[in-house]
């Protein structure tokens, strides 16, 4: 699936929540819309945003941490870490150095799996 087919069908999904939302207010009974009812979805809809920007802030946490610790390996690879104490001065070089190791290993890994086979 492309991520504009997912993208239609989480759409598609909300719209019918909230269609499915409009059609069930109607059937409730009176005390399920009372202001106490209304205040405890509220609640509910609160913790649930505050739950899920909890986890995308360790999310966006962990990826900066595993592209760091990419970078600091791509560094001791190449020697770079006595050059470079300070980190923002090192990451146009580093770059250099990753896009030269990964077309090392897209040309050289398969005469390396075939010579091993």
């Amino acid at each position: 699936m492309s991520s504009l087919e997912i993208s239609l069908i989480a759409l598609l999904c909300l719209v019918a929540g909230f269609l499915l939302g409009m059609w069930l207010q109607y059937l409730l009974p009176e005390h399920h819309l009372s202001k106490e009812s209304q205040d405890t979805v509220k609640l509910g809809a609160g913790m649930v945003a505050t739950m899920s920007a909890l986890i995308l802030g360790l999310l966006v946490s962990s990826a900066k941490t595993i592209t760091i610790s990419r970078i600091h390996s791509y560094m001791k690879l190449f020697g770079l870490s006595e050059r470079y104490p300070s980190k923002p001065t090192f990451i146009c070089e580093i770059r250099r150095y990753i896009n030269l190791v990964e077309q090392f290993r897209s040309v050289e890994s398969p005469k390396l799996w075939v010579s091993i086979a």
